[in-house]
């Protein structure tokens, strides 16, 4: 099929909306631009034919927290175990579909102009992403195509089912385009069996859940109660620095939620029993995901085998999930970091608790020595060894923190640390299938990046609202974000929602060189004691 455009949007995050009766919307709903939508779909619907990808992370479905009526239990088919009152529906079928009813009707507009442009002969590709993994589901994708005709009405009912498909993993025009989500990237957000994600444990629920990832474990059981609270706390970046004023404003809520997040977690690995269990029985659905693979080979250049194998390959590339190997392998990730910095400066605490230490640090003695003379003016002020020693760690923990943020492996800030790891994976995908552009959503960040002589990384970014202060002299071009290929020629845009008018996308380097690596840095301040 020949399009006349293509065009690439990802991560709306839709929820369950605004109230039809009351007007509310939902505390968990990061989409409130249903109109502005409706007028991006119009501005390029009427020049038909072109291709709408919705790059993943349409929907967020662990953040509709409504619940079935006995009638609606009853109508999806939904039992009792499915429901959590605290913590919303579980990853089911049925569950999925009666949430993707209340999306549906919390955002009316947005679905009316997505059937009108879908009624003027253009189409629509979905892909799912860590928030919709739930899209993987077969009546989850009929349930969207029975309400986008049940809005069309009328003869024009079977447009849809030619014009919208569902992709199982990417989008690609051989030679031009590769076009995926990108959470499988990242370790906290990919999943082990990203075209099968069937939990794989062999209890009540095998075959009837999906298996979740770390980031989908702290929104149903973490992110939704802050958000309940505040309902943009996961709009702010960084979100560390929103979570420290969370903790300091509501520590009960910030404790009971992380102590929930990991109870139910360290249930699931439970039910695993052990790393080589948990292997063995998810080794049936790798197998599944697997043969998918190969399905999706057989689609492209008449299933030759280097396009089957450069699937492979990329498919192992995906960072490994961070819940994959176990309760422990998952403790020592989040306690590695600052179990570092401790072991870091425990040479100063051994220093520190000599009897004679003081007599060691004499003011005569000092020979442009930092170290020493921050630790002289301490003692001259009467300040106690022991909380001279603690002041004194603290400044080399944020020497290191500040050192450890200041670069990565590659210059950038720590904070970009994904989008780096992102970034190289679409030069991989670019040297492997042969294509000219990578296009993929999930950081929520608009990204261009050249990764050689002959191919370019696309970031599409999000539609919601993101607040950084960095960011805030441009930050309404980093909103509304979109890819546009038309004429061979691709760019990143964003649509003007005064205007109702396409925009370039500012896109500003955020590269900071330091002229020594931290290595480096460290030895000449250790030299220095």
């Amino acid at each position: 099929m020949e399009y006349k455009r293509i065009l690439v949007i990802s991560d709306l995050h839709m929820t369950s909306g605004k109230d039809p009766y009351t007007g509310v919307w939902s505390a968990t709903e990061d989409f409130f631009w249903d109109n502005d939508f409706s007028r991006f779909l119009q501005f390029y619907g009427n020049d038909s034919p072109s291709l709408l990808i919705i790059n993943g992370d349409l929907f967020d479905f662990l953040q509709v927290l409504i619940f079935p009526d006995d009638d609606e239990k009853k109508q999806y088919n939904i039992d009792a175990s499915e429901i959590n009152l605290k913590y919303g529906l579980r990853t089911s079928e049925s569950a999925s579909v009666f949430q993707v009813d209340k999306i549906f009707k919390g955002h009316p507009v947005f679905f009316e102009s997505l059937a009108s442009f879908i009624a003027k002969g253009n189409y629509v590709k979905i892909l799912k992403g860590n928030h919709d993994i739930q899209l993987f589901w077969p009546k989850v994708q009929e349930q969207v195509i029975k309400n986008l005709e049940d809005i069309i009405g009328g003869g024009q009912k079977s447009v849809v089912r030619s014009n919208v498909e569902f992709l199982p993993w990417f989008f690609l025009i051989p030679g031009k385009i590769y076009v995926e989500h990108g959470n499988q990237y990242e370790y906290t957000t990919s999943f082990r069996n990203f075209l099968y994600p069937y939990l794989p444990f062999e209890y009540e629920d095998a075959g009837k859940q999906v298996e979740l990832d770390l980031s989908s474990f702290l929104v149903r059981y973490f992110s939704n109660k802050m958000e309940s609270v505040n309902p943009l706390a996961d709009n702010i970046r960084p979100l560390s620095k929103y979570l420290g004023e969370f903790w300091k404003n509501y520590p009960y809520i910030f404790i009971t939620s992380i102590g929930t997040a990991f109870r139910y977690l360290l249930k699931a690995f439970n039910k695993a029993k052990s790393i080589s269990k948990m292997k063995k029985k998810s080794s049936a659905v790798g197998e599944k995901n697997n043969e998918l693979i190969k399905a999706e080979s057989e689609k492209f250049y008449n299933g030759e085998k280097w396009f089957e194998e450069s699937l492979f390959k990329i498919d192992s590339m995906k960072a490994e999930p961070i819940l994959s190997n176990g309760p422990y392998r998952f403790l020592w990730n989040m306690i590695k970091t600052p179990l570092k910095g401790l072991i870091w400066v425990l040479p100063f605490y051994a220093l520190f608790l000599l009897p004679d230490f003081s007599d060691l640090l004499k003011i005569n003695e000092i020979r442009n020595d930092i170290l020493r003379t921050i630790l002289n003016i301490l003692f001259m002020l009467k300040i106690p060894e022991i909380l001279a020693a603690l002041l004194l760690t603290i400044l080399l923990i944020s020497i290191r923190t500040w050192l450890r943020k200041k670069k990565d492996k590659k210059g950038k800030s720590k904070s970009d640390e994904v989008r780096i790891m992102i970034r190289e994976s679409a030069l991989k995908i670019a040297e492997l299938l042969k294509v000219k552009y990578v296009v993929f959503g999930h950081t929520h960040y608009a990204d261009i990046n050249k990764l050689n002589n002959d191919s370019f990384y696309f970031n599409t970014g999000t539609w919601m609202g993101i607040f950084a202060p960095e960011e805030e002299l441009y930050r309404n071009s980093k909103q509304f974000t979109y890819f546009l290929y038309e004429n061979d020629d691709a760019k990143l845009l964003h649509w003007n929602i005064e205007r109702d008018f396409p925009e370039v996308v500012v896109v500003v380097e955020t590269e900071t060189p330091l002229t020594q690596d931290e290595d480096s840095i460290l030895k000449i301040f250790f030299q220095r004691l």
